[in-house]
């Protein structure tokens, strides 16, 4: 075993990615594929939201971020396994939902749009990573087969990693942002090296992005769990300020948008009750953003080294950035978010290039770099980079016909979660409960998708939407199932198991 050890360190220190993932795939894949379903997905959630992200971040281990990957390949190749052990117990559940057509197709395309692209197979490997890994999760969380008590416990794990980012955050803004912030001017990005656990480079900034999504999410799973009477006062509290504590010391200014907007998604019912509730909800999310802004103009913005940062001047020049679709970042290769979509719609509609337009030039042809195989095939003609958001990443890579499946992917899901959410309310609170955490999950990846390509390159965002969307095929082929009393006496059955 020692020996096995050294051999593998040595292989992994040559820094070949494709040797090390073979390692690693010989030493941890069987007893990764005879581990229960549940462990699996257990496995991958850690791994995404803490593991992954802080031996890219704290050990400078680049390529630990296929660690999520090579998790789901695993789930792929024991797909056929897991589908036959749930076609068993389930006999009288056949046929293929509305959500998982959408999923096959979405699927189809990209493999589709390789095979026509005749892509690299180094980029077909990161490209697949990208559209088709996930899947693999949402298929695994429907054929688990996991007690419901399971996902409740996989709920309650959320106050405590939104507990774990505080500290790391603090060590992030006082000794990493703290002393570099200074060299990088009024529009520098410093305050991309506070991520938590999420990864990224302390010396070039990381997924504070992801951290902010997370931590929106997190204080509203929270509170439902709160409000459910699932956990202490104590631990809400903690967890909650924990939460916007990290928010502040992270300076993502997106959170203006998350917060509102999940709170909105989870008490939907309440706001659109009468104009006074929303009238309230509006005023509320207002006092956030000023306090918000209020908190990063004396966090991040004031008196970095000798000089003073406007946080007005600041998000002024963002504005304008963004409503200059011609400009780019010479350094960088940045665009604006709407200058890369017009952008795409000039180079293919508006050129007639009717197949590149439909499925893209293959899946990853639009990314910036990539240690596999560097720049993708179309990413190298262009001196700007294409994958600024996840819309504009799937254009280039997929075209109109992925993007518009990816899309009809997030709003079916959210659609279906929200139903299922006020149809299991009274008979199944734990399911409908799960539901409304899907909804909060889709909407705030939902607004990802124009905001940044997250969606697509950091773990963490993709395992909130895969784990959103496979709920949602699992509450539905549940409520199909189970009769409504049924349903009530398996979901208190549940809470009364995990309580315990």
């Amino acid at each position: 075993m020692s020996l096995l050890a050294g051999f593998a360190g040595m292989v992994i220190a040559l820094g070949s990615l494709p040797l090390s993932m073979l390692v690693v795939a010989l030493i941890v894949g069987p007893a990764v594929l005879l581990m229960p379903a549940t462990g699996l997905i257990s496995l991958f959630l850690l791994m995404s939201t803490v593991i992954a992200g802080c031996m890219q971040y704290f050990l400078r281990i680049e390529q630990s971020h296929w660690l999520p990957a090579l998790l789901l390949i695993a789930m792929f190749v024991r797909l056929p396994v897991d589908a036959f052990r749930h076609s068993a117990r389930n006999p009288g559940l056949g046929g293929l939902s509305g959500l998982g057509l959408v999923l096959l197709v979405f699927g189809t395309l990209v493999i589709g749009s390789a095979l026509v692209n005749l892509s690299p197979p180094m980029q077909v490997l990161v490209g697949l990573k990208q559209y088709v890994f996930p899947l693999a999760l949402i298929a695994t969380i429907v054929f688990a087969g996991a007690k419901w008590g399971y996902w409740l416990r996989v709920w309650r794990m959320v106050p405590w990693l939104m507990l774990l980012q505080l500290p790391l955050c603090l060590y992030q803004y006082i000794f990493v942002e703290k002393g570099s912030a200074a060299s990088f001017g009024a529009l520098g990005i410093a305050w991309d090296r506070v991520v938590g656990s999420f990864g990224g480079n302390p010396e070039g900034g990381g997924s504070s992005g992801a951290l902010a999504m997370f931590l929106c999410f997190g204080l509203v799973a929270t509170l439902a769990l709160r409000r459910g009477g699932y956990i202490s006062g104590r631990l809400t509290w903690a967890a909650c300020v924990a939460a916007l504590a990290s928010v502040f010391l992270a300076e993502v200014k997106v959170v203006a948008v998350f917060l509102p907007l999940a709170l909105l998604v989870y008490y939907r019912r309440h706001v659109m009750r009468s104009v006074g509730s929303f009238l309230l909800w509006s005023l509320s999310s207002l006092l956030f953003v000023v306090a918000l802004l209020v908190a990063y103009q004396v966090l991040h913005y004031s008196d970095k080294g000798s000089r003073s940062i406007d946080l007005a001047a600041t998000f002024s020049y963002s504005t304008r950035a963004e409503k200059d679709i011609t400009m780019y970042n010479r350094q960088t290769g940045e665009m604006s978010r709407l200058g890369a979509l017009v952008t795409w719609g000039q180079e293919n509609v508006g050129a007639g290039k009717m197949v590149e337009t439909l499925i893209g030039y293959g899946p990853a042809a639009s990314k910036s770099f990539s240690s596999l195989f560097g720049q993708g095939a179309e990413a190298r003609k262009h001196p700007f980079q294409l994958q600024v958001s996840t819309a504009s990443a799937l254009l280039w890579d997929v075209g109109l016909l992925g993007t518009g499946c990816f899309a009809l992917l997030f709003a079916f899901g959210f659609v279906q979660a929200v139903r299922l959410a006020n149809r299991l309310a009274d008979s199944a609170p734990l399911q409908s409960g799960l539901m409304d955490m899907a909804a909060v999950a889709i909407a705030l990846t939902s607004v990802g998708l124009i905001y940044d390509a997250s969606s697509l390159f950091v773990a963490p965002v993709q395992m909130l939407s895969s784990w959103a969307i496979g709920l949602v095929a699992l509450v539905a082929a549940f409520a199909r199932q189970a009769p409504d009393s049924a349903a009530a006496a398996v979901s208190a059955g549940a809470f009364r198991s995990a309580k315990a």
